[in-house]
């Protein structure tokens, strides 16, 4: 034969091992960077003269899924597909503007057709990731929100995980733009859910696929009328494909015209061989047991009951699962069903659509079966299940539905329930993201969960098992589900963990771990004052870097006041928005030193935000801006997206001056280097990147063992990157160098947040996602001290003027000293993964610093600032979760100096205000709310079509921020 290769998933280890015992051994297995990237392998098969000489037409090969036995190599002709390409071509009636799904893998014999059939008619083929299409909600969104898919080829079993509302509102709307929604592979589903489905006037066309691998494709059809819909009589298979031919046998050999029977299919052209099966040239129709029964009425359409092995004897009498299910699902509680026999035992599983109790479901669906099916119908078992699992072709995994019969009733020493370990994460999983648990291999991530819904994952299994396992948010986001399940069953079998009450105790008493020396306590006053320096950026969170001033940090450059007053925007800060940090000795000083709070409060009025440019990405924008005065007067805008390219941008244009691709996604916010050369931005595919500044080339990248979504730290003084890994280190990397200084494992927790310097004590603070905080020494990576707060730390630390300071996923802000010790915490109503922002607080009459105050934005909707010692001081409601960090704007202190008023405030009013005007901060569902800091109350909002995870940065009067429509936004921000 002429196929000299055949393609095959690499874990498809039972087809591989079969090929090569059909082969006596003599296959040669191989691959290569591309096909290792496909998660294939190819078989190189003997010479033509090993095998069928006579057979010199043959398409492809592909083997059967052994639902029934032993897999089977199907070689299939050019004569045997072609007609059924053109035929379902004509069906279809494809049309070059048409968008068909490629809905089958390549191992599946329906993705030739779904291939063909588009290429054939010039029409586009859409190719989507295969964990995708188990995710019903990510599912639709790809072909019905971002793609207008108007052809759809697939399993019955597919289009059922969908849930009913969600198709008809979507794919099945009235306006939908799908023409055709063919389904084959398995039994038509029953009428009644197609009507569940459909919107009143949606027009998609559906049609009944039959065929069999070893008739290579399909060999009937049956195209639904709105008449058949409502009419809820039983769908037939329909007539036969072109050369396709056929008979139904009944039990004695004989053919039949009307009655049960076995059906074959094949015809004179519609023949494929079989393992090591030779060709005849005979002209002689030749058939092949499909292992289905049909009935044929007395209309003569052929009516499917089900397969052979579906067909048992229980009780001495036969029966067919179909019709068990065809019962069940007919009545409304019922979302979907499959029976099958476990040894001696009748089992249906059932999805249920009511929530009525177990016993209630139970007891309703048997007495239907009862009433409407003979007595050795009824099932022994009746087991309600989330979803029904399916392979990877669609269809009823069975296998993976039997490992549910088993019972429940493992127990370990400390108050677990009863269920298994493994039901409760199967239970909570699919409570959490809509969809159950496919195999062992499922992947929390790639299955639509994200950092938030793995954090209440692991609150729920710590609940239910009365367990306290810091580290599982970890293994929850970066293994698999057997992985998970291994990961509780030796924290409980082994009692290695403490119970929750008892951390919680320890928190509240300031427990710590102190490693070596403590670092000696100098206590700092800062105030952050403009600077205009070529070079300077500014990033998320109010992270100002000057590449001139921080060199000189400990003699910052002073700016007069008309310099001041030069370089400032609308909101009195210069456009650059960058800052540099002076002594604590050195304070303003005014021509007078009294300043008018009331004057000031009036100061600070309605802001408006109008939108300025919007930029395409592709994919979503997670990411963080970092923004640079450029030397051309304008400002550079740095971010990456998750489409893998990393993007410069103008500020105030959105203009593009570069992109460059990286291996993989980017959610790592970039900081510039010491040199303002390149800049530094984390990678999934686990590299920490260079790219040249002006250019975008990539200077170096550095590879970690896992994804890198942290963003990386610069160092004032040698100039080194601090960033971590999900591989549970902290790097520090020499970028003029290029090499690797240290790295260091802080515990057995990844390091997801950002790390943060303390000039004044030398340390680097890093926490992971096991809940460590941890200071270590910048030359060295050493670990001067650690304190746990037996959480996982998303958020990242800022040093404030005591110490660290870090939000919690247990809804508690952290403030520590600079020794590692417990000052205060102050508890929101839900988890925290905004990072802190320290908002420096003056006096008025003296312009002295006072102690500072923190923002942050927690799950519980809420803006939150914090006095210096714990205390609330006002929090602001916002309209959904707040991921991202607040970022602070407009000094108050540079468009008072020239007051008429400044001299009217008390010489002994020493009432504390901060020195910005507002702060900003982004909602979940995309709301931008801009919040007046003397008040805590909102002066102005702007609402992005999506969602943001990224935090924004004000420079001037733009504001620039990511969102997940693929597009980073810049905003104009203005008073009114």
């Amino acid at each position: 034969m002429n196929v000299r290769f055949i393609l095959i998933q690499a874990n498809y280890t039972q087809v591989i091992e079969s090929l090569l015992q059909m082969f006596d051994r003599k296959l040669i297995t191989g691959t290569s960077s591309h096909l290792s990237s496909l998660g294939l392998i190819s078989l190189k098969l003997p010479s033509r003269s090993d095998t069928n000489k006579g057979v010199s037409d043959i398409a492809y090969c592909i083997t059967t899924s052994g639902s029934t036995g032993r897999r089977k190599l199907v070689q299939v002709p050019h004569s045997c597909i072609i007609p059924n390409i053109t035929h379902i071509r004509s069906i279809y009636n494809l049309k070059i503007d048409d968008l068909v799904l490629l809905c089958s893998p390549l191992t599946f014999d329906p993705s030739i057709v779904e291939i063909f059939v588009t290429l054939l008619s010039g029409a586009c083929l859409l190719i989507i990731p295969d964990h995708a299409k188990l995710q019903s909600k990510k599912l639709l969104n790809l072909i019905h929100r971002r793609n207008k898919v108007t052809v759809i080829q697939a399993t019955p079993s597919l289009i059922q995980r969908q849930p009913p509302s969600d198709l008809k509102n979507t794919l099945l709307s009235e306006s939908s733009s799908l023409r055709i929604l063919a389904l084959g592979g398995e039994e038509f589903p029953p009428l009644s859910q197609i009507h569940e489905w459909r919107a009143p006037d949606n027009k998609t066309q559906f049609i009944n696929l039959y065929g069999i691998t070893e008739v290579s494709c399909w060999s009937f059809y049956h195209c639904l009328n709105d008449k058949e819909i409502w009419d809820n009589k039983e769908v037939p298979i329909g007539k036969p494909l072109a050369k396709s031919e056929y008979k139904v046998l009944g039990e004695d050999g004989m053919k039949i015209l009307q009655g049960e029977g076995k059906l074959y299919l094949g015809g004179c052209d519609r023949q494929c061989l079989i393992d090591d099966e030779c060709h005849k040239n005979d002209n002689v129709p030749k058939f092949r047991d499909s292992g289905d029964f049909v009935r044929i009425d007395n209309e003569g359409r052929i009516i499917y009951i089900g397969r052979k092995d579906r067909q048992v004897k229980r009780n001495g009498c036969r029966l067919h699962l179909g019709e068990i299910e065809k019962i069940a699902v007919a009545e409304p509680s019922v979302f979907e069903c499959k029976a099958v026999m476990k040894g001696e035992r009748l089992v249906l599983f059932i999805v249920p659509k009511l929530p009525l109790e177990n016993k209630t479901m139970k007891d309703y669906v048997q007495s239907i079966i009862k009433r409407k099916l003979p007595k050795h119908y009824s099932p022994d078992d009746i087991i309600l299940v989330d979803e029904i699992p399916i392979t990877k072709h669609g269809k009823c995994d069975f296998k993976a539905l039997l490992s549910q019969t088993r019972e429940s009733i493992d127990k370990f020493g400390h108050g677990i329930s009863k269920i298994t370990i493994e039901n409760i994460l199967k239970e909570e999983w699919k409570k959490l993201l809509k969809n159950c648990v496919k195999t062992g291999d499922s992947n929390f991530l790639l299955s639509g969960g994200d950092s938030f819904s793995a954090l209440n994952l692991a609150r729920a299994i710590e609940d239910r098992l009365e367990l306290s396992a810091p580290d599982l948010v970890d293994v929850i986001l970066h293994k698999s589900f057997s992985d998970i399940v291994s990961h509780v069953e030796k924290l409980a079998s082994k009692s290695e963990v403490k119970s929750t009450k008892r951390r919680e105790k320890e928190l509240e008493e300031g427990v710590k771990i102190s490693i070596n020396k403590k670092i000696r306590l100098e206590s700092y006053n800062r105030l952050w004052k403009s600077c205009s320096c070529m070079n300077s950026a500014v990033m998320r969170g109010n992270q100002y870097f000057c590449m001139t001033c921080m060199k000189t940090v400990r003699n910052p450059v002073l700016k007069t006041q008309t310099q001041r007053n030069k370089d400032s925007g609308i909101f009195g800060c210069n456009l650059t928005g960058t800052f540099c940090r002076e002594e604590p000795s050195k304070v303003l000083t005014l021509n007078s030193g009294t300043i008018d709070t009331e004057a000031l409060a009036q100061m600070i009025g309605r802001v408006e935000i109008t939108q300025r440019w919007s930029f395409d990405t592709g994919k979503c924008v997670d990411a963080s801006p970092l923004v640079i005065q450029a030397s051309f007067g304008l400002h550079e805008v740095f971010i990456g997206s998750h489409s893998h390219h990393m993007y410069a941008l103008v500020a105030e244009t959105g203009a593009l001056l570069w992109k460059t691709k990286l291996g993989d996604r980017i959610e790592s916010s970039a900081c510039v280097s010491l040199c303002g050369k390149y800049i530094i931005v984390g990678c999934y595919d686990g590299g920490v990147y260079t790219l040249a500044r002006d250019t975008g080339d990539i200077i170096w990248m550095y590879r970690t063992k896992s994804s890198v979504k942290s963003s990386p730290a610069v160092d004032p003084i040698t100039g080194w990157i601090y960033i971590g890994s999900h591989d549970h280190h902290v790097y520090s990397l020499a970028i003029e160098n290029q090499v690797c200084c240290w790295r260091v494992q802080i515990d057995e927790g990844s390091v997801f947040s950002s790390p943060a310097l303390s000039y004044d004590n030398h340390y680097v603070c890093v926490c992971s996602l096991s809940g460590h905080v941890a200071a270590l020494r910048p030359k060295s990576g050493e670990i001067i001290w650690k304190f746990n707060t037996g959480k996982p730390l998303f958020s990242s630390p800022t040093i404030t003027t005591i110490g660290p300071c870090v939000g919690c996923v247990d809804g508690k802000l952290y403030q520590l000293d600079h020794q590692g010790c417990l000052v205060w915490s102050f508890t929101t109503s839900a988890p925290i993964f905004s990072s802190p922002v320290q908002l420096p607080v003056v006096i008025p009459v003296s312009l002295t610093i006072s102690n500072h105050s923190i923002l942050l934005g927690s799950h519980d909707n809420n803006v939150y600032c914090i006095s210096s010692d714990g205390t609330e001081l006002w929090r602001q409601k916002t309209t959904d979760f707040v991921y991202s960090t607040c970022f602070c704007f407009g000094n108050v202190f540079e468009n008072f100096h020239d007051s008429e008023k400044r001299n009217s405030l008390p010489q002994n009013k020493q009432q504390e205000i901060n020195t910005f005007k507002y702060c900003v901060v982004t909602s979940k569902d995309g709301t931008i709310t801009v919040i007046g800091l003397e008040t805590g109350r909102m002066v102005g909002s702007f609402k992005l079509p999506w969602e943001v995870f990224s935090s924004p940065v004000v420079i001037g009067n733009l504001l620039v921020v990511g969102c997940r429509d693929n597009s980073v936004y810049c905003l104009n921000v203005s008073e009114k």
